[in-house]
This record gives structure tokens, sequence and C-alpha cells, in this order.
């Protein structure tokens, strides 16, 4: 998850924890740029995240290789 908000992404994870799947927290999309390597199910990002947006961030991203262009 891709959230600035950390009390809205602890309870977004705290929710997701409980119903057996396993969350991680990025506070920007600069954080989340190597992140996108280590590859992931599903993702969830803030579309208005300070600095570069959320929707910046994932039209950077390449959708079939993951690479990140920014």
């Amino acid at each position: 998850m891709v959230e600035d908000e950390a009390e809205l992404a602890r309870r977004t994870i705290a929710s997701l924890t409980r119903a057996g799947i396993t969350g991680e927290w990025l506070a920007s999309a600069e954080d989340a740029a190597g992140f996108v390597e280590d590859g992931f199910n599903a993702l969830i990002v803030d579309l208005g995240l300070p600095g570069m947006g959320g929707s910046i961030w994932c039209g950077c991203c390449d959708g079939a290789a993951w690479q990140f262009r920014y």
C-alpha cells in the first residue's frame, strides 16, 4: 500500500492482516519506486500523494516488466 496518511494505512493493513493477507505500507511514491522490483500480487495506491502523485507513479510503471521510469 502506498499511502501518506498513517492512520488510514495502519487500519487498512490491519484489516488485510485479519483477512489473512500480508500487507506492507510505504508512505510515498518515491519510497515505492524500488518496491515494484520485489514483486506483489496487488497494490493499493493513493492517487493524491504529495510529491510524485500516485497517478504519476502508476504511469511510470511498465505493466509488463514493472520497471520504474521517472
